[in-house]
């Protein structure tokens, strides 16, 4: 009968005989089994770390070996192990047990067990530019309708100039939803009811604001929910944005133009005035840098000249506000907003301009110059082409090209 071929090993290069070895492995399970149910549900909690169990052995006719092979296995942090079957490996001792006998003195038997150290890994909060803009975006709301509290109302005449302000602004801002929000594909009577119900809704919710003179913090924050949701009446972010664009210029015209009696009541109308414009003009910054940064752009020069476009009306907004710790807060969301556009995850292509010798369809215009039949339409928009099968020969045709 032939003699077995022993297999050696090492840790931390101290080495062993190794007769036998085990691993085992598999998914960690948690079974939920529910009152009631005959079918239990078993939840994936993901791998289990690998075990190898180890049968080692030192032999010697003093304590060397064994005493530098309990060092090794004893000693902190993961170490390299050596083993016939599964070659280099790094692991983490996890117990091991020693077996001496007077049968065999210069024996020494270890049972060990190694585990698949792996790395401290904690959970990381993702907070996605989106998140933090729509946070920034409420803080500076609450901080204006915060500040409305100094609102004066206790006479007819401030009351009824402030009752005013509201109300065309109410009106300006449904004047937006009107233009922007209704869908444009809609395709049966049922879809084209609930557009109706739903601007029916808002224009209802929007006229409210006026009832709100007295209690002028409701009043502001309310605005401000008003104006947020004029994003969500069916159009796209991009969509919301230029409508937003827009009602800023509209409200800029409107408060611009109000003008007061040089009086005790037309500096207190004035003051009113001015606190319910910071809100206003905080709502409508802080709804177009949401929609902005959620904005799905095509090219890398739409997303700059829509970031453009935002800065600019930031510089409307804090031109106006004298109140510091709104002036901080609509820094802040500044700073957040213009940092997310565009999305560095995203990878925009840039619009160029290339020389076109002579008139040629566009699909092959689109095969030559960009990524094939795909971008044919984009093609033709960026061109305003009247006829797609004569793209004209042109010194600065424009094309897309991924940066």
């Amino acid at each position: 009968m032939a003699t077995p071929k022993l297999l050696k090993g090492s840790f931390r290069g101290v080495a062993f005989g190794l007769p036998s070895h085990s691993m085992s492995g598999g998914r960690r399970v948690a079974l939920h089994e529910f009152s009631g149910k005959d079918n239990p549900y078993a939840e994936d909690l993901g791998l289990k770390s690998r075990t190898f169990s180890l049968d080692l052995f030192v032999i010697g006719d003093d304590f060397t070996g064994r005493n530098a092979l309990i060092a090794a296995l004893e000693q902190k942090g993961p170490g390299v192990l050596l083993h016939p079957y599964l070659g280099r490996v790094t692991l983490q001792v996890g117990e091991y047990s020693l077996s001496e006998s007077y049968d065999s003195q210069r024996v020494a038997k270890f049972a060990v067990t190694f585990i698949q150290p792996g790395k401290l890994e904690f959970p990381a909060a993702v907070t996605s530019a989106s998140a933090t803009v729509s946070s920034a975006s409420t803080a500076a709301s609450l901080q204006a309708a915060s500040n409305a509290i100094a609102i004066n109302t206790s006479q007819n005449r401030a009351s009824a100039s402030l009752g005013s302000v509201v109300a065309s602004t109410a009106a300006l801002v449904q004047t937006q939803a009107k233009r922007a929000a209704l869908p444009s594909g809609l395709n049966s009577n049922t879809a084209t009811a609930q557009a109706i119900q739903l601007m029916s809704a808002y224009t209802s919710d929007s006229n409210a604001l006026t009832g709100l003179i007295t209690t002028p913090d409701l009043l502001c924050y309310s605005t401000a929910d008003v104006v947020f949701r004029l994003s969500s009446l069916g159009m796209t972010s991009l969509q919301a944005f230029f409508a937003y664009q827009r009602l800023l210029g509209d409200a800029a015209a409107l408060f611009a133009g109000l003008h007061f009696p040089a009086t005790a009541i037309g500096v207190t109308m004035a003051a009113n005035a001015s606190l319910y414009q910071d809100a206003v003009y905080t709502a409508v910054v802080g709804s177009a840098a949401s929609s902005a940064v959620d904005a799905d752009f095509s090219t890398y020069d739409e997303a700059i000249a829509v970031r453009t476009a935002l800065s600019e009306m930031f510089d409307v907004a804090m031109n106006q506000v004298t109140e510091s710790t709104l002036f901080g807060y609509l820094q802040d969301l500044r700073a957040q907003s213009l940092t997310a556009i565009p999305s560095p995850d995203q990878a925009l292509p840039n619009v160029v301009s290339v020389k076109v010798a002579s008139p040629l369809p566009s699909l092959v215009l689109a095969h030559d110059l960009m990524s094939g039949s795909s971008d044919e339409q984009r093609l033709i928009d960026l061109n305003s082409a009247r006829n797609p099968w004569f793209m004209p020969a042109a010194t600065n045709a424009k094309v897309l090209f991924l940066r």
